[in-house]
């Protein structure tokens, strides 16, 4: 019970410290245009990883309307698999060990079958784990 205490406590009460708040308040407050360029970047970084996760055969990812995470179906990849991958906690320690790509399990939101994607990262780095992702997706289907 502690530990399935212990997973939904770390992903339900983390909280920005009161000077990040405060800093975000003056931010919004002098706002010189960076604002705008960062939600554009990461506007350009969420449609890229969704349409690339599209692409992948067994794989569905809605479109996120906030947060920096792409949240996507695996469901069609542990269905037919070589390795007998059951669980997207087992999908995403293949990936780890076998492609050093780190993404979470959907299993600690609650949500078997899904895995998550941070898109906070440059554009490369999203490139590079997508290829990763991609190949390890090949290696066992």
């Amino acid at each position: 019970i502690i530990r399935a205490a212990a997973k939904i406590q770390s992903h339900t009460t983390s909280n920005p410290c009161t000077i990040s708040q405060y800093a975000a308040i003056e931010a919004l407050r002098e706002d010189d245009g960076s604002l705008e360029k960062m939600r554009l970047a990461f506007d350009e970084r969420r449609k890229f990883i969704i349409d690339e996760l599209n692409k992948i055969e067994g794989v569905f990812c809605p479109e996120p309307k906030g947060a920096f995470y792409a949240f996507a179906d695996v469901n069609g990849i542990l269905q037919k698999n070589v390795k007998n991958i059951k669980t997207a906690m087992e999908l995403c320690n293949y990936l780890l060990e076998n492609k050093y790509l780190v993404i979470v399990p959907g299993e600690v939101f609650g949500a078997a079958g899904y895995v998550r994607f941070s898109y906070a990262t440059s554009m490369e780095n999203i490139s590079e784990g997508i290829n990763r992702f991609r190949d390890g997706l090949q290696e066992i289907l």
